[in-house]
């Protein structure tokens, strides 16, 4: 893209506070040396000039370098707040003015941080960063890129080290004390689970000329302490409060807009037509309708909107569901197929349910359930208990408090009748259950899947998938129907899901013990039927002069 005309005056939207002056010949240095110095490095741009879009150039390169203060010329903003949607190059952004802050901020001894919760998502930032480094034959003279170190060392033109290094910081890492930041790139701030490193960092850049804080993020949690940031940076703009010091760029969906409207896309993803953006917006929406469980985690990411912890969507629209649900599932033809089973036990007085997926050839998963109730509990005895006992979809077992005989041999039902190749179980309440089951079966077909989102992800993800696809087979079970409709999904900061039993509706307990059997089926892959044809295949032959002979 041509970059635009540079401004004499200080971009639209930028106000120049008391103190302080517009220097467009510091501003444009800037925005010419990214298009002079860097280049892309994924996509159909690799290898090109990076050229900074206009709202990157308009909205934060000038505004940064630009602003500076009367009395000594310094850099007036210290901090910049920039909040955008996902996939919209904010990372790639926040990897130019490393750099440029690492070499060409006039800086002795520059120590530059990019900080992340983990080394993994810093890891993607240095990642970016060495390969711009590596495609440009003048940055490569002056840098040298330490993979295992996560580092990069500056030297002169005469190869001697001056001082200056960029390194890798996480939350993962001891707190960061001790040293001298000149420049710190906070990658994903939403993700941060705590404030140790945030507030190390905050605080040890008070000996430098003119610091330069970037937190680059998408929206988060609230509460979290990228919320606590959010808040502020709202204040600013908003004129709440006065901080010559911070830059705040915020874009996102507002209070009101319609998430299908293409408008609303391009207020929270500046970079949307010059990235080929417009599918992924158009998948998502579509996505977000039909599986109304995602949409708080679309719009977090997409959307940039503050997802808070009550908010509960239903989990996939019902009528995917039903579509699956009205065809009956012929035990007969299913007798010694390849199987998972799933077991969320209950509280003593509580539902307890077993969940059989039987997977047949044409990639179909048939889920078999057996749900149990104490007869003598008081819930027993009322709506939808009744009806669905009446039903015969959920079983009474005698007392007050929950049959693990019946659980227990509901898999060994289960275990009999199909080729189960594992056995999921929800340790809570389960570990005499798990004992007895691990004496019978073979070793390994008893595996303890906890109620983390790291452990049902998998299994969350591929139940969505299976319902929409119109894959599944639920059989018209009565009681699976019902607590489907009770199911709300949790998503935490790095879109990772779970069920969450505590912003259900009611009791999902059939669900649990579903996604439990499908984590653990969608890990062996469908063998593809042979067709009866043979294929042969090359094997490469020996070099000459190799004795492949075995003495």
């Amino acid at each position: 893209m041509p970059p635009t005309a540079p401004p004499a005056r200080a971009p639209d939207g930028v106000r120049v506070p008391p103190g302080a002056r517009y220097d467009a010949e510091a501003a444009e240095a800037v925005v010419a040396w990214f298009a002079r110095r860097l280049v892309h490095i994924e996509g159909r741009w690799a290898g090109q000039p990076f050229v900074p879009l206009p709202w990157q150039a308009d909205r934060i390169l000038r505004p940064v370098f630009g602003l500076r203060r009367e009395a000594d010329g310094l850099r007036l903003i210290r901090t910049l707040y920039l909040e955008v949607a996902r996939r919209a190059g904010k990372s790639t952004l926040g990897g130019g003015i490393a750099l440029r802050m690492l070499l060409a901020d006039g800086e002795e001894g520059a120590q530059v941080y990019l900080a992340a919760w983990s080394t993994q998502q810093a890891g993607y930032l240095f990642h970016a960063i060495a390969q711009m480094i590596r495609r440009s034959a003048t940055l490569s003279r002056y840098c040298d890129v330490l993979d295992a170190r996560k580092r990069i060392v500056v030297r002169d033109a005469t190869g001697v080290p001056t001082g200056s290094f960029l390194q890798v910081l996480s939350g993962e890492d001891r707190p960061a004390f001790g040293i001298n930041p000149s420049c710190v790139i906070f990658d994903e701030l939403h993700a941060q689970e705590d404030r140790k490193l945030y507030d190390a960092l905050r605080t040890s850049m008070g000996s430098r000329a003119q610091p330069l804080f970037v937190m680059i993020t998408t929206a988060g949690i609230v509460p979290s302490l990228a919320h606590e940031v959010h808040e502020y940076a709202l204040r600013v703009r908003d004129g709440q409060l006065e901080d010559p010091t911070f830059w705040p760029v915020l874009y996102g969906i507002a209070e009101g807009d319609d998430y299908h409207d293409p408008a609303v896309w391009l207020r929270c993803c500046p970079s949307l037509d010059e990235l080929g953006l417009r599918p992924e917006y158009v998948r998502a929406v579509a996505g977000m309708n039909a599986v109304p469980s995602t949409r708080a985690r679309e719009l977090r990411f997409r959307f940039c909107r503050w997802e808070t912890a009550s908010e509960a969507e239903p989990w996939v629209q019902i009528e995917a569901y039903d579509a699956c649900d009205k065809l009956p599932v012929d035990t007969s033809t299913l007798k010694g197929r390849p199987a998972w089973v799933g077991v969320d036990m209950a509280n003593r007085f509580d539902i307890a349910a077993v969940c059989c997926v039987v997977r047949t050839d044409d990639g179909l998963h048939h889920c078999l359930w057996r749900s149990f109730i104490p007869r003598d509990h008081e819930r027993a005895q009322r709506p939808p208990y009744d009806a669905l006992l009446a039903d015969g979809s959920l079983e009474a077992t005698a007392g007050n408090t929950t049959s693990y005989q019946a659980v227990y041999d509901a898999v060994m039902d289960f275990c009999a009748r199909f080729d189960v190749q594992g056995i999921a179980v929800d340790p809570h309440e389960a570990q005499h259950l798990m004992q007895q089951l691990e004496e019978e079966l073979p070793r390994d077909t008893v595996v303890a899947v906890g109620g983390t989102c790291a452990s049902q992800n998998l299994g969350v993800k591929e139940t969505e998938r299976l319902i929409i696809a119109g894959k599944l087979r639920t059989g018209g079970n009565a009681t699976a129907r019902w607590a489907f409709r009770n199911v709300r999904v949790y998503t935490n900061r790095i879109g990772e899901r779970k069920l969450d039993k505590e912003r259900s509706a009611d009791k999902i307990d059939p669900w649990s013990a579903a996604v439990l059997a499908i984590g653990r089926a969608v890990l062996v892959p469908i063998e593809e039927p042979w067709d009866g044809s043979l294929k042969w295949i090359d094997v490469p032959q020996p070099r000459s002069g190799l004795d492949l002979s075995v003495t």
